[in-house]
């Protein structure tokens, strides 16, 4: 195995024909501060409707428990949903690997996570960004693969990675996938 570290803040391994890249995610210090707020505010709702449902304090009929039930379903998913982004902020990992059955981009929160997965035939070259993501998008950025400042060249999909790198980085992460790619892609006959 070759480890070729190119910042303090992110490996490149070579890994026999598997190429596998590791950075942790960029931090945005407001979403920070701000998730753990909307979880308690989340959670305390979702008390007050539980509390509510075992007093009895709610109008009788299945109409009005069922949508207690619907909008604690919705608070407790958005209180899920503000953990897993306050994971994802602090302790998050992209983790990239290329080899020969194609691409997998993975986010991780310690070591469990989700992933998207492009064929071979899929995947045409790495460059540099010319979009940046913005921050002021109200999204859940752990299920989201489009943004960082490498991007993928597929056939339909916009797929990027890598948020924590600058310009420079990301220009020495293109280069170096792209060199393996060219490297284990058998020659096309003419």
């Amino acid at each position: 195995m070759t480890t070729l570290n190119l910042s303090d803040r992110y490996s490149l391994d070579y890994l026999g024909s598997t190429l596998k890249l590791s950075f942790p995610y960029s931090k945005s210090w407001l979403e920070i501060v701000s998730y753990p707020f909307e979880a308690a505010a989340c959670v305390l709702i979702c008390y007050v409707l539980i509390k509510d449902i075992i007093e009895g304090k709610i109008i009788p009929g299945e109409q009005s428990v069922a949508i207690e039930f619907l909008i604690f379903g919705l608070f407790f998913v958005a209180a899920i949903a503000c953990l897993i982004e306050l994971l994802w902020q602090l302790a998050g990992r992209e983790v990239v690997e290329l080899n020969e059955r194609g691409l997998a981009l993975r986010h991780h929160i310690f070591g469990a996570g989700i992933s998207n997965r492009l064929p071979p035939e899929q995947v045409c070259c790495f460059r540099v960004s010319e979009k940046r993501a913005s921050w002021f998008q109200p999204k859940l950025r752990f299920f989201d693969f489009s943004l960082g400042a490498v991007e993928i060249g597929t056939r339909g999909e916009e797929v990027r990675f890598g948020s924590i790198l600058q310009t420079v980085e990301a220009d020495q992460v293109a280069r170096a996938l792209q060199s393996w790619v060219e490297m284990h892609t058998p020659a096309k006959k003419a």
